[in-house]
């Protein structure tokens, strides 16, 4: 929850006395520990070439305190450190990613390449990442196939499959595993520890056959198709929301449910409040 209301007052203060500095199409703020901010923007003067540039300001926001630019990537992800440093997670069309990381005075501590799940060539890669208290970072991305339904003079497609990878990163930016679950994901909403054990990970899904666990709130899609693009629009399922638990160290699925209402639904945000419960934000039609 703190790190939403960073963002919403984080946005402010940069509407309010940095924005003209700034200069950017996206932003993503986090606290730093010491009080101060960071903050990646997406810079548009090297538009379509894409650049990252990540800054940390004193508490006031006026003040740079350093700045580093990463090229060849738009920001997709910004996460203090345990360390209290910073994270930034990176990513281009084709299922192409990076993560790096500096120290609290700017000092980069790494940075990895990663190949991360992706819907298409030409799309960018939904993906987030969380700090884990040991100094390693979770790295989650999804992704949807989908196929044509075999009926004359069709134009409506259906999900024949997808996943959801997952990468643990070392402290030290050394890859620690990486594994794939099966739970189609056209997008992802973010991944948080709830500091007890366990990783939660929300996203959207035009898939009617998600590994439920017993007892989900919400067993099944509600929403039926809808038509997709304006020229030559197509008929797809809609999307519907999901949340699922997972175990902190295996990945293990521990509870996985719908999330949604009728028609398209899709969840945008993730945070758990301090008792350890989820909390998630997004929009319906």
């Amino acid at each position: 929850m703190r790190r939403i209301v960073a963002y919403v007052l984080g946005w402010w203060l940069l509407m309010g006395t940095s924005f003209a500095q700034l200069r950017s199409t996206a932003s993503l703020i986090v606290r730093a520990v010491d009080g101060g901010w960071y903050a990646a923007t997406e810079d548009e003067a090297v538009y379509p070439n894409p650049r990252s540039t990540v800054r940390k300001y004193l508490p006031d926001f006026r003040t740079v305190v350093w700045e580093r630019q990463v090229t060849g990537v738009y920001p997709r992800d910004l996460r203090g450190a345990s360390d209290g440093g910073v994270a930034l997670l990176g990513v281009m069309p084709g299922g192409k990613g990076s993560l790096w990381a500096w120290d609290l005075e700017g000092n980069v501590r790494f940075s990895i390449d990663l190949a991360l799940a992706s819907i298409s060539d030409t799309s960018l890669p939904e993906a987030h990442f969380a700090a884990e208290p040991e100094g390693s970072f979770l790295v989650v991305s999804g992704s949807t196939k989908y196929e044509r339904v075999s009926q004359p003079f069709s134009n409506a497609f259906r999900v024949s499959g997808g996943s959801l990878e997952f990468y643990r990163i070392s402290a030290a930016g050394d890859p620690i595993f990486h594994i794939k679950l099966a739970i189609p994901s056209s997008s992802i909403a973010g991944i948080e520890l709830d500091g007890k054990g366990s990783v939660f990970v929300a996203g959207g899904t035009e898939s009617d056959d998600l590994p439920l666990s017993a007892g989900a709130i919400q067993t099944q899609r509600l929403g039926g198709n809808c038509s997709r693009g304006i020229s030559f629009p197509i008929s797809l399922p809609c999307t519907s929301g999901w949340l699922a638990r997972l175990d902190a160290t295996s990945l293990a699925v521990e509870a996985l449910t719908y999330l949604g209402g009728e028609v398209e639904n899709a969840l945008a945000a993730l945070a758990v409040d301090q008792n350890g419960f989820p909390v998630v934000a997004g929009f319906t039609s």
